[in-house]
């Protein structure tokens, strides 16, 4: 965040990925930097969000954007300059024109793993977003192949793996994977993902 640029926490499912994000806000809020915030989710984790933040982080407003009170929206990010807009993947997708005229400090997308696809719709709304800081909540950055994660890295660090087609050209397409183009990749991504697992901090 201080050094302006995104990323990737990929911590094992269970190890508190949303509360260490409400923590890092709040961080920010004591210091009267926080700003707006947009965190978007699945909607089935909507009230989890709204119940987390009021149990840990009560200093915090947070206001669940709906389509047909959009006004209300920004009458609640007009009273509270630090505070946050909760919304889903499904709104930020069909409402993309609203969400594109805030000045965002922070976005976070949480199962970030919704956003793998770089061509749905949904992705390209998510990256035509502009903020200070973006950062991806997930347990699983890559699924299926590392063109889901290029992705998620290009959302939160734009052109950090350079373009699609070389990245598609070295680490997708190819039947065998250069060893050293791995050993690259992850040197080059590590500052940007943090991925712990429960056996590695089990003791913490």
């Amino acid at each position: 965040y201080q050094l302006g640029l995104g990323g990737i926490l990929a911590d094992d499912m269970g190890l508190g990925k949303t509360v260490t994000t409400l923590a890092f806000l709040e961080h920010l809020r004591v210091q009267n930097k926080m700003g707006q915030v947009l965190i978007v989710v699945p909607t089935s984790l909507t009230y989890n969000w709204v119940s987390e933040t009021q149990r840990f982080t009560p200093g915090i407003p947070i206001h669940i954007f709906q389509s047909k009170f959009q006004d209300q929206a920004l009458d609640f990010m007009r009273d509270n300059p630090n505070c946050i807009l909760l919304t889903t993947y499904g709104l930020l997708q069909e409402q993309a024109a609203f969400f594109d005229q805030v000045s965002w400090q922070v976005q976070v997308f949480d199962e970030a793993q919704n956003l793998k696809n770089i061509s749905a719709k949904r992705t390209t709304a998510a990256r035509q977003l502009r903020a200070r800081f973006k950062v991806c909540l997930t347990g699983t950055p890559l699924e299926n192949h590392l063109g889901e994660f290029y992705s998620l890295v290009d959302l939160v660090v734009p052109e950090a793996l350079g373009s699609l087609s070389e990245f598609r050209e070295k680490y997708v397409s190819p039947e065998v994977l250069n060893l050293e183009e791995i050993r690259f990749l992850r040197l080059k991504t590590k500052p940007l993902v943090l991925r712990r697992t429960k056996s590695e901090i089990l003791s913490e």
